[in-house]
Order: C-alpha cells, then structure tokens, then sequence
C-alpha cells in the first residue's frame, strides 16, 4: 500500500475574509497575500476533506449528491497544492533569526518580516500530494463517465465511490484526513469555524489547557485580522518516518485561541492586514498552568523592500481557572489512538477551556459503517470529559461531535487502519 507520510494537515480556523486590492503591489505585497491565501485554502481543504471521509454513501444519497462530495474534496485539494507550489516558488532566503533580546519582564527574539524563505517543506511531498488528488480526480470520472452511460447500475455506483473513497482514504490519512470540525462558543470572535485534520490528534501536539494570545504592538487598532501558515516536522516513533505537519487559519490580533494549535518548536508565517509578513523562527509554548501572550512590532509594507528584522516578545501570564460553564470559550478532544487500528476500541477525551469542573459535554459518534452513539458526561476539575468507542473493521471512519452546553463544539474523526499485530480481522458489527 502507497503510504503518504510525509504532509500532515492539521488544524485551521476560519473567519470571513477580510483586505483590499491595490492596482500595484510590490513584491513584499504579493508575498504577504500568497500566504494569505495559503491558509485560506487549506482551510477549505480540510474542511471539504473532512467531509469527503466522514459522509455515509449509501442509497439515501442521490448520485448527484455524492458526485458533489467527490469533486468538492478533488477541487478543493488541487487548489491548496497549487497555492503551496506558488508560496514555496515565491520566496527568498532568510536572514539570521537567532539574536536574543531580554529585559526584565519579556523573552523576546528577533524575526525576519517582509521576503523569506518557507524552509523545511519537501517539493516531493507536496508533488505526492498532487499526485494522489489527481489519482481520486480520474478514477471519479471513471465512475462517472460509466454510470452515466448506463454501464454501472446505481447500487454499483454506491459501491464503487465507497470503495474508491476506502482505498483513497488508506493514502490519504496522514495528509488531510480525520480531523475536527467545529465552532466555538457563542460570544466568541464571529462565532468562528474550527477545522482540523491529521490523525496525528491534538494529544499528539500539546495536551495541556493554554491559551496564545498573538498581539500587534504599535498596530494601532485592536482586532486586527491576520492570517497564519506555520509547519514543523515530527517523527512517527512507530514507523520511523518524518512527517511535516502544518498549521492554517484566519484569525485576529488580542484574541484567544488554543495553544496546542502550534506543535512545538514549529515555525510561524503571519500576514497582518496591512503589514509585512513576519517570520517567528521556532514559537514558544507557554509552561504548564500558563497562558502565553506573543508581542510582535509589525513593520507597514510600504516601509521596507526586502527583508529586515523585527522584535517578537513572550510573556505569561497564571491560568485562571472559570468559574461558570457559560464562559467557556473552547472545547478541544481528540482520540486515543489517534490512528486505531481494525477492532480497536478508542478514547475521544475532551477538554474545556478555560478549564472547570462540573460542565456536560455532549458525545455523538456517526461512522460510515452506520454505527451511531451519543453520551453526555461531566469534566472533572482538570476540565476533561470522556468518551468510549468500540472498534470497527478496516478503512471505517467515525466523526464524533463535541458539544457543551453554552455551544463550544468541535468534533473529532479518524480512520480504523489494518489489523493489530498482523492479527487477522474479523468482520465486525457495533
């Protein structure tokens, strides 16, 4: 079997797009809006993706609905593939980032803001990528081309986009598969969507309860829209294999969001509405029990040409734990194992934030082998609620959906792999 292992997608946020066009840019400004709207379709990626893998295809669908499923998820990735080529073609090298600044009360570092370089992400990989969304591309008119021929009856269609989309999906899990939808809770910034995906899970990255905070000193107005693209490399300890993770989405300066969002020593893109990309080398986590706030000095990209230095400043601050179910602002989850294999039973683990005892978290499991479940159980005073599943055959995927009761909602899906230790799989019915 095929085993792209090299990108996974994980984790964006949306919110409605925000700028303006100018007749002219420069080439600071031309850079700044690829990565912009990088993250924009990679959001659109995963979301549609997330949809593609966890949607049941069965008799209750018209053939034109599950047409739509396909071609979305195929339009959507040739879009993300191409905006990540133009990114890593546009771009130059960097300078030195590695100068510490300190002063009594921050940690601060120097960062590259205007053109740089988008190191560390394979050509090869990315072309895999491209390769497998073009693979899905034509076998889909295949099936298409023949039912509407009246080669294939419609029972056989319903078969033969399940099993194309199982085969698929196999290739496809470590790079923009099973992950997490969702929307945060009401009040928050627009009430914003979360999309995520990888079978990495959150727990993988960065289990504890934070919040990072990103701030534009100097930028003059609060709630500034901004849009990041951030990537780092991790290591699968099970198979050896190295793959690069990434980060997309849109969101705005002073406001909350969850930390573990950022895998550790990853490297960060920024583009403030209005200012020359930055380049945080290597983001800092905040330590156990805090929130992190991160400073950055933007620099206006009408004032520099090229590629300069700016200051980007940490500080923390103690973690307050809530007081009342209403204020929570996030629930985050993810499964345990991430990546089960066939017949293996999983843990989806939900954390609110900020965190409390006491609240219902709501359960509700849908997999495409038509297995259907829901719970709610209360957090502990850690803020964790979980939730058991039993195991399902080879290539099935669940999406659980996370809900408490002010609204926060994110939900979490993954795929059953092969059998465990070479056991052979039996057929299983939950």
């Amino acid at each position: 079997m095929f085993r792209f292992s090299s990108i996974l997608l994980l984790f964006a946020f949306l919110l409605a797009p925000t700028g303006c066009e100018k007749d002219d840019k420069s080439e600071v400004d031309v850079f700044h809006d690829n990565i912009s709207d990088l993250a924009l379709v990679a959001v659109d990626f995963i979301d549609k993706a997330i949809i593609f893998e966890t949607t049941v295809i069965d008799n209750n669908l018209e053939a034109d609905e599950v047409k739509k499923i396909f071609d979305d998820y195929i339009n959507a990735g040739e879009a993300f593939v191409n905006n990540l080529n133009k990114v890593m073609g546009s771009t130059k090298q960097s300078g030195d980032t590695d100068a510490l600044l300190k002063d009594a009360a921050l940690e601060c570092v120097t960062a590259v803001t205007g053109l740089f370089d988008i190191s560390g992400l394979s050509p090869a990989s990315v072309k895999a990528l491209g390769d497998l969304i073009g693979e899905t591309k034509d076998a889909s008119a295949a099936i298409e081309q023949a039912y509407d021929n009246n080669s294939i009856s419609y029972d056989e269609y319903i078969n033969l986009r399940n099993q194309l989309r199982k085969d698929k999906l196999l290739k496809v899990a470590k790079m923009g598969g099973s992950g997490i939808i969702g929307t945060l809770a009401a009040g928050s910034v627009a009430a914003a969507k979360i999309a995520a995906a990888g079978t990495v899970g959150v727990g993988a990255i960065m289990t504890a309860p934070a919040l990072i905070t990103i701030g534009a000193v100097g930028a003059g107005t609060s709630y500034v829209s901004y849009r990041l693209f951030s990537w780092y490399s991790s290591s699968d300890k099970s198979t050896g294999e190295v793959n690069t993770i990434f980060t997309a989405f849109e969101w705005e300066t002073d406001t909350p969001l969850p930390a573990f969002l950022f895998g550790k020593n990853a490297k960060v893109a920024i583009s403030i509405d209005g200012y020359a990309p930055v380049l945080i080398d290597q983001i800092r986590h905040p330590e156990e029990g805090y929130n992190m706030f991160i400073e950055i000095e933007p620099v206006k990209s009408s004032e520099l040409k090229s590629s300069v230095s700016t200051q980007v400043c940490y500080r923390q601050e103690i973690i307050q734990p809530g007081t009342n179910c209403d204020q929570i602002m996030f629930v985050t989850a993810y499964p345990s194992p991430a990546s089960p294999a066939a017949g293996q039973s999983v843990t989806v683990t939900a954390n609110v934030l900020p965190a409390m005892a006491g609240c219902d978290v709501n359960f509700n499991i849908v997999g495409t082998d038509g297995y259907t479940n829901s719970a709610t159980h209360t957090t502990n005073s850690s803020g964790e609620a979980r939730f058991g599943i039993p195991g399902a055959d080879p290539g099935v995927f669940d999406r659980v959906t996370i809900t408490t009761a002010n609204g926060a909602s994110q939900t979490v899906s993954y795929t059953f792999g092969g059998s465990k230790d070479g056991q052979e799989v039996q057929s299983r019915i939950r």
